[in-house]
């Protein structure tokens, strides 16, 4: 069975058709946050008319290898509008002369 038939029907992945996968049929990708020795990623894989998540773990250094030991599953594209504020400051201007000094 082909491997993007395998994910469509919900069959079982080894590690190595995971990593195929990934490197295959990635969309998107969702980063984590950096742990000490690795950081959760969500690589989005879009086959056929379906979209599918593989959770799995980017070793960050070169003695950490890569690890994948989730299966995929079956997401859907949810889109949410946010409102960010951003506070910054600046210098305060006591008098007119304060001005040629910014």
């Amino acid at each position: 069975m082909k491997l993007e038939d395998k994910i469509y029907n919900g069959g079982p992945l080894s590690e190595d058709e995971l990593q195929e996968a990934i490197d295959c049929y990635e969309t998107d990708r969702v980063e984590g946050n950096d742990r000490r020795w690795t950081r959760t990623i969500q690589s989005i894989l879009a086959i056929k008319d379906k979209l599918f998540c593989v959770e799995w773990e980017q070793g960050l250094t070169e003695n950490q290898p890569n690890e994948y030991c989730n299966q995929p599953y079956e997401v859907e594209r949810v889109e949410n509008t946010q409102v960010i504020t951003v506070v910054s400051y600046k210098k305060k201007v006591l008098y007119e002369t304060d001005k040629t000094k910014l």
